[in-house]
């Protein structure tokens, strides 16, 4: 009698450590699978930060663009039936804080987008008279203020945004500043600017000042 409960027990023993060795495998198993496939999002989440490529693919339809004033510069698709619309009757002043510049050797995406915003309101009837626009250059964005000798001693390149600041200037009559604090920081001074581009005694006060004279902020 003895022998049998021993003999059953044991076997009971038996089972329970099969049956708890299966299930640590296959909970080893989950983790193996379970960080596989964390380390396979992180690796395409890498990929796509150093593409840049952020942005669902394009759909199926086909849309012409066009740079009605600033040539080559800040493509836009104008929309008459568009909800909104610019109003010729208006005075557009806008002051744009530029203080970004990711891509290097191409042109700023801050500009570019002042391009955009000027060709788009000449397409909705707004008369150059009526078009007042300030963009000013501070943080990592005034190496874009550099003349191209400068600018190729920082990033190898010369200046990508010359020819697209001389047509903001001379053709969009945008006035062009950089902040001289951060010119100074850098170490540099008004010798090494572009020469469509005049020095501000600063950002803030430069910003500030035109925002109290009625000039609406944008900021890339």
């Amino acid at each position: 009698m003895k022998k049998s409960v021993l003999l059953v027990l044991a076997a009971g023993l038996v089972i329970s450590a099969c049956n708890k060795s299966q299930t640590n495998s296959n909970n080893s198993k989950k983790e193996v699978t379970s960080q596989k496939t964390d380390s396979i999002a992180q690796k395409n989440d890498s990929t796509a930060q150093k593409s840049g490529d952020h942005r669902p693919t394009k759909g199926p339809v086909k849309v012409s663009f066009n740079t009605p004033v600033i040539n080559d510069y800040g493509s836009e698709h104008y929309f008459p039936k568009a909800a909104v619309q610019p109003d010729p009757g208006m005075d557009y002043k806008v002051v744009v804080l530029i203080i970004h510049n990711d891509a290097k050797a191409e042109h700023n995406e801050g500009l570019d987008h002042i391009a955009r915003l000027i060709n788009l309101l000449h397409d909705g009837g707004v008369k150059p008279n009526h078009i007042h626009i300030v963009g000013v250059m501070t943080g990592p964005a005034t190496a874009v203020a550099m003349n191209d000798s400068t600018y190729k001693k920082m990033y190898t390149v010369i200046n990508p945004n010359d020819s697209l600041m001389t047509k903001l200037t001379r053709v969009g009559h945008v006035k062009l500043y950089v902040c001289a604090q951060a010119v100074s920081f850098m170490g540099y001074g008004p010798v090494y600017l572009n020469s469509n581009v005049k020095m501000a005694l600063s950002a803030l006060t430069t910003v500030t000042t035109y925002e109290l004279k009625g000039y609406a902020l944008m900021q890339f």
